[in-house]
Order: C-alpha cells, then sequence, then structure tokens
C-alpha cells in the first residue's frame, strides 16, 4: 500500500510541473479521478495520476473512451496477470537472453507497480514512459488528439534496451473502448470480406481472435500449411455498442501490425479489440531432414524494426451512423477520398493466354506452349461482348511465354499467341470498343526454374540466410507439393530496378498494366539487417506510384488508392468459430468508388450464389475464359480451370449481365443490411427491399416467399405498405 501511495504522488508530481491548466468542456465530463491535458474543439484528453489510466473524452459524439475499464476491481473472471492486465495500457514481449526463451509481461505488472513509469504532457496529449526494469526496456506510449481521430502510438526510435533482453512484440492499449457484460453489440474484424463479433456472444471456447496485417509473412512460412483463415487486408478493426461506435485503424507501423479481438468470458469479463505490432520479427530454421531426427530451431531478428511509429488512430462515429457499413463508408474514404467509380455494371473477363505442358517428344516429356487464347481470339471475344451491349474490362493472364512461366521481365508479345501484329490489333479493338485490357506481369515473385543466378542476386532471403520460397501446398496432405517448383521473390532493394525496367516495357507495349502479386503480397527480406516489412511495402508503393492506376487482385490497403479496377474482393469470411456472421465490408468500402468484381462465376462451386453476391454488393460479374484448348488443362498444374471455354459461357454472361443490370436499375442507395442465416435483407434510400436467398431450399421471408439461390425485389411503395 505504501509503495502504491508512493508511486502515485510521484506519478502527480511529474506530471503537473508539465501540465498547463485546460478546462473541461461542459459537453462532456472527464470520469472522477481524471485531470485535463489536453483539449481542442471536438476532443479532450485526461489522465489520472494514481493509476497511469488515461481517457479521451469525445464532445460530438457524447462519449469517453478509456484505457481501462472503471470497475475493473469486480471482474470475477480475471485472476493473477489477467487482473493486472486490466489496469494495463501496454503489454510487451521480450526475448530472454540468459534464457532465448520468451516472457510476456504487461505494464502495470512490469512498470507501474514497480514505480518506473513517468508522465508527461506533450502537445496534444499525453506521454507515458514505461520502464520494464526486469528487462531493462523502456518504451514511450503517447496518446494525442487531432481534428476527427485521437492516436495512441509508439515512436519506435524511443524504444530503449540497456541490456542484452531483445522487445518481440507490444500490444497498444488492449482494453481501450472495451464493452462490459451488459453492452450490446459487436466488433467488425477484417477477416477475408469482413466478420462480426457478437458482444458477449458466449464463444468463449473458440478463444480470441488474431492475425497479421496484410496476411501471413511468407518470409517465415511453414512446411505444413494448417492455415485455414483468410487474409486481413485491411489494417481496421471497428466496435458498435449501439449509442456510440469507434473504428480503429493502424495508420502507420501497419506493415508490422496484427488485429486482435475477444470476447468477455476469454479471461476477463470485457469485450476487446486491439492493435498488437511486432518490433522483432520471430523465424523458424529447421535442421536435418523430416523423420531424420530433425530439430527446429528459433531464429529472431538482431536489430529493431525502423518503421517509424507503431499508431493506431481512433475514430468515435455517432449514434446512427456507427454500424459497420458506416465504418466501411469512412474507411472507404480515408484511402480513397472522394472519387467514384468511372463505370459502373460491367462485366469482368479474364483471360488465360497460355500455359506450358509436359508434351512427350521422341518419348521424352518436354515442357511445350500451348495457347488457350490467342490474341486474335481476345478480340473476337471483345467485339462480341460490345456486339450484345455488354460492357466489358478485361485481364490478360499469362498473356506471354516468360508471364505464363512466372519469369521476370519479358514483357513483350508472344509468337504462340500471334506476335506482335495481332497484339496491336487487340489494343487498338479494345480502346475502339472501350473495353480496357489490363496485361498482368507478377511484379515480386519469380519462377525458381532456371534461375540460378537470379537466386542469389535477387531473391530475398530468410533469417537463416536462405532464399524465401512460396510453395504450392498439397490439399491431400497440407504439405508442400515436391512436383512444383517453388517460386522466390525479389529483394526490396531491387524492387525499384526491376520495376522501372517493367514499367518502360509496359510503355513501349502501349499496353494497360496489372502488376499481379505487387497488390497482395508482402514479407520480410533479411539480406540487410534490417528486413522489415515495411521496406517492401515502401518499395511496393513507390513502385504503384510511378505506375499509375493499374488493376488488381483483391489488393491490400496501401495498394488501393492506385486501384483502377479491383478483381477477386472477397464474399465471403473464414467462418471461424468465434464469429457471428459475415459482412460485405471490403465491398461497400469500394462500391461507388472504385469498380471491382468477385471470383470468377463459372469457376465457383454454385455460380448462381456467385451472381448474388454481385447482386447484394454492387459487384460486377466476373468471368474466366479461354478460346480454345481448354482439354489441355487437364493434368496441368491449372487443372481446375477445365471448365472456361468462351463458347461454352457466353449467353451465360449474357444474360446474367441483363438480369442484374435489370435488377440494380430497381434500387437506390443501400440504408441497412440484415441477415438472418441464408436470408439477407438490404433496404434503400428509395423505399426498395432487396432479399437474397443463399439457400438451395426456398423459404418464406416477411415480403413474401423467395426461391432457393434467388432474390426478390419489393418497389419502394410496396415495402412501405
Amino acid at each position: 500500500m505504501k509503495l502504491k501511495r508512493f508511486v502515485s504522488i510521484m506519478l502527480a508530481v511529474l506530471l503537473l510541473t508539465a501540465m498547463l491548466p485546460v478546462s473541461a468542456s461542459a459537453a462532456v465530463k472527464l470520469p472522477k479521478g481524471y485531470q485535463a491535458l489536453a483539449e481542442n474543439e471536438r476532443f479532450i484528453v485526461g489522465v489520472n495520476t494514481s493509476n497511469c489510466f488515461f481517457c479521451v473524452a469525445d464532445k460530438a459524439v457524447g462519449e469517453v473512451f478509456e484505457s481501462n475499464p472503471s470497475n475493473w476491481k469486480t471482474d470475477k473472471k480475471a485472476t493473477g496477470s489477467n487482473k493486472t492486465r486490466l489496469q494495463s495500457q501496454m503489454v510487451i514481449t521480450v526475448l530472454r537472453s540468459a534464457t532465448e526463451n520468451t516472457e510476456t509481461v504487461n505494464s502495470q505488472l512490469g512498470s507501474v507497480s514497480k514505480g518506473a513509469v513517468k508522465l508527461q504532457k506533450v502537445d496534444d496529449g499525453l506521454r507515458v514512459l514505461y520502464t520494464f526494469p526486469d528487462f531493462g526496456i523502456t518504451v514511450p506510449l503517447y496518446v494525442t488528439i487531432a481534428e476527427d481521430c485521437f492516436r495512441v502510438y509508439v515512436p519506435a526510435d524511443e524504444i530503449e534496451e540497456t541490456t542484452a533482453d531483445k522487445l518481440l512484440d507490444v500490444e497498444i492499449a488492449p482494453l481501450l473502448g472495451a464493452a462490459g457484460t451488459n453492452d450490446e453489440g459487436y466488433i467488425l474484424i477484417p477477416d477475408g470480406s469482413g466478420a462480426l463479433i457478437r458482444i458477449n456472444n458466449g464463444k468463449t471456447k473458440a478463444g480470441a481472435y488474431k492475425a497479421q496485417v496484410y496476411g501471413s509473412d511468407k518470409t517465415f512460412a511453414a512446411t505444413v500449411d494448417n492455415n485455414t483463415m483468410l487474409r486481413a487486408a485491411l489494417p481496421v478493426l471497428g466496435m458498435d455498442c449501439g449509442d456510440y461506435g469507434l473504428m480503429a485503424v493502424a495508420t502507420q507501423g501497419d506493415a508490422h501490425a496484427y488485429v486482435n479481438a475477444a470476447v468477455a468470458g476469454v479471461t476477463n469479463s470485457y469485450n476487446t479489440m486491439s492493435f498488437s505490432f511486432s518490433v522483432r520479427a520471430k523465424g523458424e530454421y529447421t535442421i536435418g531432414e523430416e523423420n531424420y531426427n530433425a530439430r527446429t530451431v528459433n531464429l529472431y531478428q538482431q536489430d529493431k524494426s525502423t518503421s517509424g511509429r507503431y499508431e493506431v488512430s481512433y475514430y468515435p462515429l455517432p449514434e446512427g451512423a456507427c454500424d459497420w457499413l458506416a465504418m466501411a463508408d469512412a474507411y472507404g474514404e480515408m484511402l480513397l477520398g472522394d472519387r467514384t467509380a468511372e463505370v459502373e455494371n460491367r462485366v469482368s473477363l479474364r483471360f488465360e493466354g497460355m500455359i506450358y505442358k509436359d508434351k512427350p517428344f521422341l518419348g521424352i516429356p518436354v515442357s511445350t506452349a500451348i495457347a488457350l487464347t490467342p490474341y486474335a481470339s481476345a478480340v473476337e471475344m471483345l467485339q462480341q461482348m460490345k456486339d450484345a451491349g455488354v460492357p466489358v474490362v478485361a485481364e490478360y493472364l499469362n498473356w506471354n511465354n516468360n508471364a505464363a512461366r512466372n519469369r521476370m521481365g519479358g514483357v513483350k508479345a508472344s509468337g504462340t499467341l500471334g506476335g506482335q501484329k495481332a497484339m496491336t490489333a487487340l489494343l487498338e479493338t479494345a480502346k475502339q470498343v472501350g473495353a480496357p485490357v489490363y496485361f498482368t506481369t507478377n511484379a515480386l515473385s519469380f519462377s525458381s526454374e532456371n534461375a540460378l543466378i537470379a537466386r542469389f542476386t535477387d531473391a530475398a532471403t530468410k533469417l537463416s540466410s536462405f532464399p524465401v520460397e512460396l510453395h504450392t501446398f498439397a490439399i491431400s496432405t497440407h504439405k508442400e507439393d515436391d512436383t512444383i517448383a517453388p517460386d522466390y521473390v525479389l529483394k526490396a532493394d531491387r524492387v525499384a530496378d526491376k520495376a522501372a525496367e517493367l514499367l518502360t516495357a509496359y510503355d513501349k507495349l502501349g499496353a494497360k498494366v496489372s502488376l499481379g502479386d505487387a497488390a497482395n503480397l508482402l514479407y520480410s527480406d533479411y539480406t540487410s539487417k534490417n528486413g522489415s516489412r515495411s521496406a517492401l511495402k515502401a518499395a511496393v508503393t513507390e513502385l504503384l506510384d510511378g505506375a499509375g492506376t493499374t488493376l488488381m487482385s483483391w489488393p491490400n490497403a496501401y495498394a488501393l488508392p492506385y486501384a483502377a479496377y479491383v478483381n477477386d474482393v472477397p464474399m465471403m469470411s473464414s467462418d471461424l468459430s468465434l464469429t457471428d456472421e459475415t459482412v460485405p465490408f471490403y465491398a461497400r468500402m469500394l462500391q461507388g468508388r472504385v469498380g471491382f468484381s468477385g471470383a470468377a462465376v463459372n469457376l465457383a462451386d454454385e455460380p448462381r450464389a456467385a451472381f448474388l453476391h454481385a447482386l447484394e454488393t454492387g459487384a460486377d460479374l466476373a468471368f474466366t475464359v479461354a478460346a480454345e484448348n481448354t482439354d489441355e488443362l487437364r493434368f496441368s498444374d491449372d487443372s481446375e480451370l477445365y471448365a472456361i471455354r468462351f463458347g461454352d459461357w457466353k449467353e451465360t454472361i449474357i444474360a446474367m449481365y441483363a438480369e442484374l443490370a435489370a435488377a440494380r436499375a430497381q434500387l437506390g442507395g443501400l440504408v441497412s443490411r440484415e441477415a438472418a442465416g441464408e436470408i439477407v435483407t438490404l433496404c434503400y434510400d428509395n423505399g426498395a427491399v432487396l432479399v437474397v436467398n443463399y439457400d438451395t431450399a426456398a423459404a418464406q421471408t416477411a415480403y413474401g416467399p423467395v426461391e432457393g439461390l434467388s432474390y426478390l425485389i419489393v418497389p419502394g411503395e410496396e415495402a412501405a405498405q
């Protein structure tokens, strides 16, 4: 008790010596025990010097967001370190030099209770300097206010380590905005399309949600792939509590971020969302071969990341504009500003150009180029769609020899597909019919076949100094498929050089650019001491900026501002046991801003369901097609594309496009969406109601019966009755 009182007095003295008088607004009051530190037209930052709790009051929304729950003492679920976590504003994980083991400790237990914390007033807020004496590590935490948000962050260059122990990761404000057992609402997570976790859903056995932003780092990929989670392509979390909401975005250090969410009952009585950041990366190196005394050794990055800040920006949302739809609109505006989609209601055609397949020659298997969609055939398809009144945006995959083999460079026409003259005719036709065609070349990965020199000069390396490899995993075993050669990925410092060559070649060709994996692949490169993902992110954004707007496949957030069109937008989440509902958050964010489509209708398990997803989300219909030789796809690495012959799908494309356009003409701007099992009900600002039945069986709804895998549109005047 005496130690606690001493710490409290020390904190108060340190704070008050630097504090300037700030008057709290009459519109919203700080909780008892908090002192105001900084104020602007919207926010007030407050701190409780007795326990280091901080808060931010929002005068516009009328809510106070506290770093820790005020009634933490009454939590009967939390015990031990989980109890002290409720009093913490930071949790760190440290690698102990003496044992090579990792330890996790919260700021209350490791710093505040030891009297090793300082509070300081700074411009626009608060600085809390946590020293963890058991590790010799000091980590500062800032809380500042801006015009429309408040920020909580750790500057990487202010982290100090005075012993051989190393800071591995830090979780920031793990209890900020936590919802209690009496609250209602949900947590939005960026899992695939987006998903909701209902507050107090009782799914405590499912554990907590944690996912690496922008997908798992391929530098540390395991030899067995048991991860069925979809990528978290957006560094965003949200909580809707009904009468207010809070959206959290990792605005700096996002390449090193993880998203976390948990419901009450797992370790405490609160529903939480937070970001954690990797300060040093961890990898594994296996010595020996499987089943032959193999041993796995943990490897850790030696130097801290220099990613600037590990920063989370919090955007409070008012009642009536705090659901996931409002969050998607707010986040879409953050990323894309006031952009509007150039064209609505198109069909996305993905041309499969060519493949390489082993064919016997004098009894010897020889890798042989096989044309699937010659340039002249693409011209015919575009013209037929034009004649049918179907506007098209197209992507040309495997459109030349190097693209088909995933080799670097070689952006030029392929003789197998008709040569330069035929390709020039295709480019002219695309302009005439108003159908942009984007030619895809991977910018980051390249084939390991015949790349002996490139693997040493251009390939990124792991902590073990071996090249990073992208493996294909067998569906049956989840292990690396030894029959398919892995790809390598470029060093971060080689991206700019290779990009310049690539873009120069595209410009000379006069073709529209799609840089393939540049939009959705992020990894670490330990060729240099600091192999952070942020270095590659910076190189990729510079590349995309130089390329101008391009076609992208399900891009990560940092790539979206450069997207002219987006393919493969996910319509489903991972369907985790912790979640309660899948929502099209990603699609909603794009709607009206950038043209987009989902996965190919003709490759879906149920094409009609793919149509319904397009109708619900505003996506374009997508089809993957080839003109000829589709039987050659059997027993190839692309055997799943077997049924893609354009002639077999042409009439379906035309009919589906007409049906979708007619249905959308009856709908206005989306106002609300409710899901009940396989039935989704959407209401629009013109009064119309759309009821979508994703089940194969017919269903009776409040608006009437709806057939299986079908929909019902109720006009505004009828819906009002």
